[in-house]
């Protein structure tokens, strides 16, 4: 039986519904996306959920009239839904679980396809979900990043065709401006990122000498989906989205039956993220903390499938393959099986131990904030106690052990100070004083304390002055 297509994508918020009219649905609309099912037998259909607010404009834009000319479409308001929930991933994934339900009723081989109203989507990659489809695949899971706006000028000025209208545009070609402007948020989640932030490591990122990314994902999200398992798979975890539940397991059974899209040269489906970030940084931690966190994590928030997704590795890249990427993947490799092997160890714990490591990690990690009057005295008293573990480590013979604990006191001693000016000037930004919050972080940058997040912050602050100079103080 052919495959049936169902695409469902929540919009809501001025921002967001612009973004999806003038770039996403663009994207969507070229010839080997939604072009191409225009071609295919089934009855297709595509469902917007927004709120009656946005109604007009979304019936009113020329890429929704080209939109209803390929494809069976329907609006659905939602306001009520909006009001009940500030949380954006419960209500995606409410929407989500009604294209389910409703595909579900359906005799035949119903696929729903997940869409988000901030992504770009390369000219391909809607016929490869056809494709795979065909071949019997019945979950396509996919890794992404997230991308900065300022890409949007020169996506729009060499792909946007008026006549269509659409936005046609290779998977090279998207990630070659994607690649170039990872946003802040993503910039976090790369593994030798002197920020890595362990509180939600969805992701891991490993930078291959700007040619593109290899990540490593425990949450890949399942951008189409024909349920194997028709009961109890639409109920979502609360603040999750779909790929942050174990959803696609309930819901497909096999392994075997969930395709992992592994090269962005066949789908490549970056998200764009319009917002500005000013990140606190958090005291650095070591490669054996990062690991123990991430397995931590792993066991808290991951289904059963996590651990295949983690040990696959995703190119995303706009240029060919070089040898460089070997090197980089083994890297990736040692790091993820190490990873998995802390896994298996903390699986054979009591629970009363995992929270009490779950707590100690939380602790090293948490941000430095230094309008707290203890932050110097716990600080010292961390440290305090790493030098005796690392003592007692020698007495009992483990030399590797105590060297990983004791070079992290001369790291911790080392950036404590960088962490402490760095949020010193966030406090500054809150209350408006930028002049001095500039100041700062150019004295961090004069003395060699410097990082991405330190730069980034840097060039927000300046952002801002720009915007209003009349209103800067020092």
């Amino acid at each position: 039986m052919l495959p049936e297509f169902h695409f469902i994508l929540p919009v809501w918020g001025q921002l967001y519904v612009e973004m999806f009219l003038k770039v996403t649905l663009p994207c969507q609309l070229s010839p080997d996306n939604l072009g191409f099912f225009k071609q295919t037998f089934g009855d297709h259909k595509y469902k917007i959920f927004t709120m009656s607010e946005h109604v007009a404009a979304i019936q009113n834009s020329e890429s929704y009239k080209t939109l209803s000319s390929l494809i069976e479409t329907e609006i659905r308001t939602f306001d009520d839904l909006v009001d009940k929930s500030k949380i954006k991933y419960e209500i995606m994934s409410v929407c989500h679980g009604i294209g389910f339900r409703e595909a579900r009723s359906r005799d035949g081989n119903v696929y729903v396809v997940t869409l988000v109203s901030d992504s770009l989507v390369s000219n391909g990659s809607f016929r490869r979900f056809y494709e795979l489809a065909l071949e019997g695949k019945k979950a396509i899971v996919i890794g992404n990043f997230r991308v900065s706006t300022s890409i949007l000028p020169e996506l729009i000025g060499r792909f946007y065709s008026e006549s269509e209208p659409s936005i046609t545009v290779s998977p090279r070609e998207l990630m070659e401006l994607s690649v170039a402007a990872v946003h802040q948020n993503s910039k976090t989640y790369f593994w030798d990122s002197s920020s890595f932030g362990c509180g939600w490591p969805a992701y891991l990122y490993w930078s291959v000498g700007g040619e593109g990314i290899i990540m490593r994902g425990l949450h890949l999200h399942p951008i189409a989906i024909c349920p194997a398992r028709r009961e109890e798979v639409f109920d979502f975890s609360s603040g999750m989205a779909i790929d942050g539940s174990d959803f696609v397991e309930r819901a497909v059974h096999d392994m075997n039956d969930v395709y992992i899209s592994t090269d962005s040269d066949e789908i490549a489906i970056p998200t764009l993220d319009y917002m500005e970030s000013f990140v606190s940084s958090q005291p650095p931690v070591s490669k054996s903390v990062r690991v123990l966190s991430v397995a931590l994590w792993m066991k808290k928030y991951c289904c059963g499938y996590a651990a295949h997704y983690l040990r696959t590795k995703i190119r995303l890249h706009g240029t060919d393959i070089s040898p460089k990427w070997k090197e980089v993947e083994k890297e990736s490799d040692e790091i993820v099986e190490a990873i998995l092997r802390c896994l298996d160890f903390l699986n054979g714990l009591p629970q009363n131990m995992l929270t009490d490591l779950e707590n100690e990690v939380g602790r090293m990690q948490n941000p430095v904030k230094p309008e707290s009057g203890n932050d110097n005295e716990n600080a010292f008293r961390d440290v305090e106690t790493m030098i005796r573990k690392g003592e007692r480590l020698i007495g009992e013979g483990n030399i590797a052990g105590a060297y990983d604990i004791l070079s992290g006191i001369l790291d911790k001693f080392d950036k404590l100070r960088g962490v402490t000016i760095n949020n010193l000037a966030v406090l500054h930004v809150h209350e408006g004083r930028l002049k001095t919050a500039e100041y700062l972080l150019n004295y961090m940058q004069r003395e060699g304390c410097w990082n991405d997040i330190y730069a980034a912050n840097l060039e927000f602050i300046k952002a801002l002055m720009e915007k209003n100079p009349d209103a800067v103080k020092q």
